[in-house]
C-alpha cells in the first residue's frame, strides 16, 4: 500500500536491490468452495516458480530496498514519538522496556503459527490505546487469521494472511462468501501482516518485520526487530489502523453510504474538482455513482492502474464515466488531447477534468530512484457514456457502423495531428442506442496518442505500447529494421483492418465464439515479436477466403474484409519494397516512409467508400 510520508528524515539519493523474494500464495482452478470442502493443501496446486515467474512478469526482476530512515518515515507523525515511547513504558502494553521485548512473544519459536494470535493481541493492544474513541460506525480490530481463506475478487482464489485488521467504516463492506470466510474478507480489512522466522546463529527468531510498498512499482524498508524496534512497530500499526482512510491509502474523493443491516455498499459518489481552462479555476462536483455497474478495473501493480467508474450527473441526469489513470509524467495528459478533439464525431467527448490529482514520487521515499519506477501523474477524466465495445455487437450492420464511424472519427484526429497508438475493438465502443451517423461508433482511449510531427508519430514505433492483437506489422518489428518506420497512419488504418478481421474469425455470429482461431491470427498476441509479425505477414498477404469464415459473414462482410485487405497489403508492399531494396539507402527508404504519410488520405478514402457500400449492400 502506498502512504503520504511526512518526515524531515534523511534519505539516500539511491536504493539498492536484491533478488525479489515471494512466498507461495493459495491458487486453485477449481471453485473456493469445493476446495475449502476437500481440505486439500492450498500450495499444492500452484508451484512457487510459477508465482514467481509470475511477478516477476508484472514488476521486473528487481525488488529495492529503501535505507532505514525510509521505513521511519512511514507513518512518521501521526503520533508524537513520546506518546508512543510513553505507551512502550506503560505495564499495559505487553512490552517489557528495561528488557527491550514483549512479553508475550518469544525469542526463539518453534513455528511462525505460534505467533499470530501472540502479534495479533499487541496490535490490538495499540489500536484501543491510540484510537480509543472512533468515529459512529469505524471500527479497527487485528485478528489473527492463519485459518481464514481470504477469497479474491475472481471467487476462485483465495489467500490465508497470518493476521489481519479487519475494519468497518465508509469504504468498507462485508464479504461475498462470508459463510466460508467467517465475515472476513479483503473488502473489510484494512491490512493484512504476515509473520516469517528467519536464523541466527542456528536458532530461529522473529523475523522482525519488513514492510512491503505497492506504489505501481514494489520496494521494502530492511528487517528491523519486533523487539528493539519496537517503538517503530506501534507507529506502524498506528499507521495501519488508522480511522482516517486516506492515511491507509483510500482515496477519500469517493465516498460510499453502507447498509447497517447487511453491511454492503448501497450508494456512493465520487468527486471531480473540475478544472475550467478559460478562468484557471477549479470547482468540486460530485456525482452518484450506479451501483448496478461494477467500474472497470485494469489489475496489475505497474501500469495506469486505470478505474471506469459508472456514474450519472445528478443536476442532469446524464450517465457518465468517470476515469482514473496514472500517466507518466513524460506523457502528455489525455485531457489535453481531448480538449483539441472535441466536438468530432466518432471520438470520445470529454465533460470534464482534474489533472495532477495525486504523483506518485509523492508517496515514496525523497530522491528515490529504481530503474523500474515511473513517476506518474494521476488524471480523472468525465466523459459522455457510450454503448459497449464492438465485441459485444450484435448484428453485421452494427457492427460495420461502428467500425466506419470510428475509422472516419480516427482520420479527423489524425487531420488534427494526434496519432492513437492503440486502436483495438476494446477502444470503439457502439454508439448510443438511436446515434445519428457518424455517432454510431465511438473511438476512446487516448492515454497512448502523442503528436504527429509532418503527419507521422513523434515518438519512434515501440511494440509495448498499445494492444499487441491489433498492431501492425511495422510496429512490432519496427526496433530491429533499418532504418525503423515512423508510425503513421498506415500503421493506425492497418490496426483498424485486424479489429474488423479478428471478429470476423473470432464469432459464429452475435455472441458465439469460434472454438479456436485460425493459425495466422493466432499469432497475432504471441508474446515472441517475430513469431507476432510473421502471422501478421502471413495474414495480410494472403487474406481468408470467404468460406473460410463462418456462414454468417458470407458476402458483404467477407466481401469487405477483402476490399480492406486490398489496401493494407499494397501499402505493406510499398514498405517491403523500400526496406528490401538493395539499392535504396536510408535516406531513399525514409523518403518511401514518408510519401505513404503524405499521401494516405487516398488509403482513408478508398476504406471509407468499401464500408458505405457494405452498409449500404446491409441497409437494403
Amino acid at each position: 500500500m502506498s502512504s503520504p510520508q511526512s518526515s524531515s528524515a534523511t534519505f539516500s539519493e539511491s536504493a539498492t536491490y536484491q533478488e525479489p523474494v515471494f512466498y507461495a500464495d493459495a491458487w486453485f482452478k477449481e471453485p473456493v468452495e469445493a476446495l475449502l470442502k476437500t481440505g486439500r493443501n492450498p500450495g499444492a496446486s500452484r508451484k512457487i516458480d510459477q508465482e514467481k515467474e509470475d511477478a516477476i512478469n508484472e514488476i521486473g526482476n528487481r525488488v529495492y530496498e529503501v535505507k532505514a530512515a525510509s521505513a521511519k518515515a512511514i507513518y512518521y507523525g501521526l503520533e508524537a514519538e513520546a506518546d508512543i515511547l510513553s505507551f512502550l513504558k506503560w505495564t499495559g502494553s505487553g512490552y517489557d522496556a528495561e528488557s527491550n521485548a514483549w512479553t508475550n512473544i518469544p525469542r526463539t519459536p518453534n513455528d511462525e503459527s505460534e505467533l499470530f494470535q501472540l502479534l495479533a493481541t499487541i496490535m490490538d493492544s495499540i489500536v484501543r490505546h491510540f484510537h480509543p474513541a472512533l468515529p459512529e460506525g469505524v471500527t479497527r480490530k487485528a485478528i489473527a487469521s492463519p485459518d481464514i481463506p481470504l477469497i479474491h475478487d475472481n471467487g476462485v482464489h483465495f489467500t490465508k494472511p497470518g493476521t489481519c485488521i479487519t475494519s468497518t467504516g465508509p469504504s468498507f463492506e462485508s464479504p461475498e462468501h462470508v459463510e466460508l470466510s467467517k465475515g472476513v474478507g479483503y473488502t473489510n480489512v484494512a491490512a493484512v501482516v504476515d509473520v516469517k522466522l528467519g536464523e541466527l546463529r542456528g536458532k530461529r527468531l522473529v523475523h522482525c518485520k519488513r514492510l512491503s510498498v505497492y506504489n505501481r512499482g514494489v520496494y521494502c524498508t530492511p528487517f528491523f526487530d519486533l523487539h528493539q524496534d519496537a517503538s517503530l512497530f506501534v507507529q506502524f500499526v498506528i499507521g495501519l489502523t488508522s480511522p482516517n482512510e486516506e492515511d491507509i491509502g483510500l482515496d477519500t474523493s469517493v465516498q460510499w453510504k453502507i447498509d447497517k443491516s447487511s453491511g454492503k455498499k448501497v450508494s456512493g459518489t465520487i468527486t471531480v474538482n473540475e478544472y475550467n481552462d478559460d478562468t484557471d479555476t477549479s470547482t468540486p462536483k460530485t456525482y452518484d455513482l450506479d451501483m448496478a455497474e461494477q467500474p472497470f478495473l485494469r489489475p496489475g501493480i505497474c501500469g495506469r492502474g486505470t478505474v471506469g467508474w459508472q456514474a450519472t450527473d445528478p443536476s442532469t441526469g446524464q450517465s457518465v464515466i468517470i476515469k482514473d489513470a496514472w500517466r507518466p509524467a513524460s506523457k502528455n495528459s489525455e485531457s489535453g488531447y481531448l480538449l483539441e478533439t472535441k466536438g468530432i464525431p466518432g471520438v470520445v467527448e470529454m465533460l470534464g477534468y482534474q489533472d495532477y490529482c495525486a504523483q506518485t514520487a509523492y508517496f515514496r521515499p525523497p530522491g528515490f530512484r529504481g530503474k523500474e519506477f515511473t513517476d506518474r501523474f494521476k488524471l480523472r477524466l468525465v466523459m459522455k457514456k457510450y454503448g459497449a465495445s464492438i465485441w459485444f455487437f450484435r448484428s453485421r450492420l452494427q457492427l460495420l457502423q461502428a467500425l466506419r464511424d470510428a475509422l472516419i472519427g480516427h482520420r479527423s484526429l489524425f487531420e488534427r495531428e494526434i496519432v492513437h497508438r492503440d486502436v483495438s475493438v476494446f477502444n470503439i465502443l457502439l454508439g448510443a442506442s438511436g446515434a445519428p451517423e457518424g455517432y454510431r461508433g465511438i473511438l476512446i482511449d487516448l492515454d497512448m496518442a502523442t503528436y504527429t510531427e509532418d503527419r507521422k508519430s513523434s515518438l519512434p514505433s515501440d511494440p509495448y505500447t498499445g494492444t499487441r492483437t491489433f498492431q501492425s506489422i511495422y510496429v512490432v518489428e519496427g526496433r530491429s529494421l533499418t532504418p525503423s518506420p515512423p508510425q503513421d497512419y498506415t500503421d493506425e488504418l492497418e490496426s483498424f483492418f485486424y479489429a474488423l478481421c479478428y471478429i470476423l474469425h473470432a464469432f459464429e455470429k452475435p455472441g458465439t465464439l469460434v472454438k479456436q482461431l485460425p493459425a495466422p491470427v493466432q499469432f497475432w498476441d504471441h508474446d515472441d515479436l517475430e513469431m507476432r509479425a510473421v502471422g501478421k505477414s502471413a495474414f495480410s498477404f494472403n487474406v481468408s477466403k470467404a468460406n473460410e469464415l463462418c456462414r454468417y459473414w458470407w458476402g458483404t462482410c467477407s466481401d469487405l474484409m477483402r476490399g480492406f485487405h486490398d489496401v493494407i497489403r499494397a501499402i505493406l508492399q510499398k514498405k517491403d519494397s523500400a526496406q528490401k531494396d538493395p539499392n535504396l539507402d536510408v535516406e531513399a527508404k525514409l523518403e518511401v516512409y514518408d510519401s505513404l504519410s503524405q499521401n494516405s488520405g487516398a488509403y482513408f478514402e478508398a476504406v471509407k467508400a468499401a464500408f458505405d457500400k457494405a452498409i449500404a449492400r446491409l441497409e437494403t
